[in-house]
């Protein structure tokens, strides 16, 4: 009887109702007629063969002490009537009971191990990636996983979202288990050259980043003709420039490095006119009674706006010479000043080149072996382009701050083309607690590199620099 109680309370249990396991005795007796008035007594024989038969599968299902549902959304009622159970391993796992009980997945198998994890998926888009200066700009992050993920920003890899440095407009798009949230970083007023935005999805179960770059598009454009120049000697030779712009505001030419005046040798002549916003500079150089040795000369015509000009035409005007160098980065940059020097072809593989400018840092030290209480000095180089990149200390990955004993000094020195920047530190009174590793960290739009020194104590108490760690 004690058996037969057992298995109409576990039966009913499953089935969703209410009963205490002392009525289930009460109600059974092998000799007896079931009393009326218990809820066992009040089933048919009809009723208990059909709710056997729906419940006889589920309450003998042996279920791993593993199996549940971890849902907090209620969505593995959602994840069993569309079939996803056994679409992939994590939907097992974070619904295991219910796809068990639906038979959608078997009784055992990696789903117990509690291993498989949502993955996190994430995309960052714009409408453009170049904009007028004074644009307002969105930018959208959408990231899906489980449990929902949080959105946090960075702009050239600093964190903005917790400072409020600008609008963020955050919402949960939904789904089945997986959730998608959609935050949009609204940029009013954009008028930085370029900046490195990046998204961070984070939860539980990982992080994943997505990120894009936003250009200030170019608002000088400058035209030379004719491209090819090829004229007679002792002819007179005219050069056409074209300079258009918001805020265009004057056209100076040069000859190699000297800039040209009107003189004997050279008449300028300068047409302005303004159409849709634009200003617009004609700006016609005649070279008079053209001499041979002018043959072979590179004649540049450089737009300046009230903003300080069209930084990429100024700049490989200046560094021309790099174009010697070999570097690609410079060929992407400066193709035109390259081509014209003779250096690149009219065509080439360069034309379809996205080389950037390889971020390098090194750590040097006057000696690499200290005594113990004296000063210790590392010095970081780093060189990169575009912008001036970032450099910082770490000691076990926290920030090194200046203190008593410790002293940063930043030094840098930037060309067009290239920004070099040192970070020296200084540990004075050395001791052991200041042994260990460090990490000199760069940065910029293009990416991150570190380079690392180890200060370790020798027997002799000295403190030993291993720059080659």
């Amino acid at each position: 009887m004690l058996v037969v109680a057992v298995f109409l309370t576990a039966m009913l249990a499953v089935a969703g109702e209410d009963v205490e396991a002392v009525e289930a005795v009460e109600a059974v007796d092998a000799f007896e007629v079931l009393d009326p008035s218990t809820l066992v007594g009040q089933l048919t024989v009809l009723q208990l063969k059909e709710l056997i038969a729906e419940t006889m599968a589920q309450a003998l299902v042996p279920l791993h002490h593993n199996c549940t549902d971890y849902s907090e959304t209620g969505d593995c009622g959602l994840v069993v009537e569309n079939g996803l159970c056994g679409a992939e391993e994590f939907y097992a796992r974070y619904c295991c009971r219910s796809c068990t009980l639906a038979k959608q997945i078997p009784t055992y198998g990696p789903h117990l191990s509690l291993t498989a994890k949502a993955p996190i998926s994430i995309n960052v888009t714009t409408d453009l990636v170049k904009y007028p200066r004074g644009s307002n700009v969105t930018i959208t992050c959408e990231a899906t996983g489980y449990p929902t993920p949080e959105v946090v920003w960075f702009r050239n890899y600093n964190e903005i979202s917790s400072i409020g440095e600008y609008e963020e407009d955050t919402e949960v798009l939904g789904g089945i288990l997986l959730k998608t949230i959609r935050s949009n970083l609204i940029i009013d007023n954009y008028s930085v050259d370029y900046s490195h935005f990046q998204c961070m999805a984070i939860n539980s179960e990982g992080l994943a980043k997505s990120s894009i770059t936003i250009y200030i598009e170019d608002e000088l454009s400058v035209v030379l003709l004719p491209e090819v120049p090829i004229m007679e000697a002792k002819n007179e030779v005219v050069l056409d420039c074209v300079a258009t712009g918001a805020d265009v505001n004057e056209v100076i030419w040069f000859r190699e490095v000297e800039l040209i005046h009107n003189s004997n040798e050279y008449r300028i002549i300068e047409r302005r006119s303004f159409e849709d916003g634009l200003t617009k500079i004609h700006s016609k150089l005649t070279i008079l009674r053209h001499k041979t040795e002018d043959s072979g000369s590179l004649f540049t015509c450089s737009a300046i706006d009230r903003k300080g000009g069209n930084k990429e035409k100024k700049a490989c005007y200046e560094e021309s010479h790099r174009c010697e160098f070999k570097q690609e980065y410079i060929y992407r940059y400066c193709c035109k000043t390259c081509t014209l020097m003779g250096v690149l072809p009219t065509y080439g593989p360069h034309l379809r080149g996205d080389a950037e400018a390889p971020l390098e840092v090194s750590i040097q030290t006057n000696s690499t072996v200290v005594p113990y209480g004296g000063d210790a000095e590392l010095v970081c180089m780093t060189s990169g382009f575009p912008g001036r990149q970032s450099v910082m200390w770490l000691k076990k990955d926290e920030l090194i701050r200046e203190s008593n004993n410790i002293h940063i000094k930043h030094n840098s020195a930037c060309s067009p083309l290239l920004c070099e920047v040192s970070a020296s530190l200084l540990i004075k009174g050395i001791k052991i607690s200041d042994t260990g590793k460090y990490i000199c960290r760069t940065s910029n739009v293009v990416g991150m590199k570190d380079a690392l020194v180890l200060l370790r104590s020798m027997e002799d108490g000295e403190i030993y620099i291993d720059i080659d760690y």
